[in-house]
């Protein structure tokens, strides 16, 4: 048994220690420009942007949640937007609340420079068209950002 223990013994090695691997990082993300300076793929996505930028340029003259069964105002704007992100001409295209009318142009007003369109531009202005859903307390949502109702 001890002759068998000795053979044992002599032919047990300890084991190799191998450095570990060499740590290989992934290269950093190339940096996300910031939301103004994205560009949109399609005008559905460039409204978007837009209404977005109305909304954060108006945030306490928004409310949230579902509409109310009758709109008191609805005001549909059209305007145009530059290369710059600059409001061309902006009129009320359907409305029949002048006060609601005042509020929707100023919103889109207060939000000027709106998001570049970029690509998307075909001649020397973007026409858009944003409609404006109101309560009862002169607050809105924006059509494009609402959703199903």
């Amino acid at each position: 048994m001890s002759l068998l223990a000795g053979l044992l013994t002599s032919c047990y090695r300890q084991p190799t220690v191998l450095p570990p691997p060499p740590v290989t990082r992934a290269p950093a993300p190339a940096p996300q420009p910031a939301p103004s300076q994205r560009q949109a793929a399609t005008l559905d996505d460039y409204k978007i942007m837009v209404a977005r930028r109305i909304a954060a340029a108006n945030a306490s003259q928004i409310f949230y949640g579902a509409l109310p069964p009758m709109l008191p105002a609805i005001v549909v704007l059209d305007f145009t937007i530059d290369g710059n992100g600059n409001i061309g001409t902006l009129r009320v295209h359907r409305s029949r609340d002048d006060d609601a009318s005042s509020i929707a142009m100023s919103a889109v007003r207060r939000a000027e420079p709106l998001p570049r369109p970029g690509s998307l531009l075909r001649g020397r202005h973007l026409a858009v068209t944003e409609t404006f859903l109101f309560n009862r307390d002169y607050q809105f949502q924006l059509r494009t950002l609402a959703g199903p109702q």
